[in-house]
């Protein structure tokens, strides 16, 4: 997918200590991390701004058209614009 080429993708196992580097720049590990971020199913898939805020993030196993979706809005920045997702999309 051409879409992905374009993001900074990181994929943890939210069981290990793994050490991270968290966007906003804490040192945790992906256990620590994937707790404090609320995740208790895998696959998620969370995606954050440039600041590190979280911006979206997918729950579930999702098929090739909403994830292509949602990485448009990521990579558009449709977030900036203040509209979430869903809004974002019926404008478009």
């Amino acid at each position: 997918m051409d879409l992905l080429r374009s993001v900074e993708a990181v994929q943890l196992d939210m069981w290990a200590d793994t050490p991270v580097i968290t966007p906003r720049g804490e040192k945790t590990t992906a256990r620590e991390w994937a707790k404090s971020l609320g995740i208790f199913y895998a696959p998620t898939l969370i995606f954050f701004d440039e600041r590190g805020k979280e911006v979206i993030r997918i729950d579930s196993v999702v098929r090739l058209y909403r994830l292509s979706r949602v990485l448009e809005y990521v990579i558009a920045r449709g977030y900036a614009t203040g509209l979430n997702y869903q809004e974002w999309r019926g404008r478009r």
